[in-house]
């Protein structure tokens, strides 16, 4: 597992975590700081956690994002990612 973090002046302004099992590779925990969104700091996380994960043997990646997250799944598309399935939370 890794996690790769986007930095400017030395503060985190984005981060992902990349997790290798079995040729594939669950991309977590990715976050923006507001006020970095639409700039290029996503991608450049994920392309940093691709790398590291196809070196360690990933040749297939699955990422979760909220279908209420227009921002987040047009970034991942634009790198390639397409929609699979969908899940619900039930709440009480």
């Amino acid at each position: 597992m890794r996690f790769a973090i986007a930095l400017h002046g030395g503060v985190p302004v984005g981060v992902g975590m990349f997790a290798v099992s079995d040729g594939w590779c669950g991309i977590y925990c990715m976050a923006t700081h507001p006020d970095w969104r639409r700039r290029g700091v996503a991608s450049a996380v994920l392309r940093a956690g691709v790398r590291w994960a196809s070196g360690a043997g990933a040749g297939r990646f699955f990422l979760q994002v909220e279908a209420d997250n227009p921002g987040a799944r047009r970034c991942y598309e634009a790198l390639g990612f397409a929609p699979s399935h969908e899940y619900r939370y039930r709440v009480r």
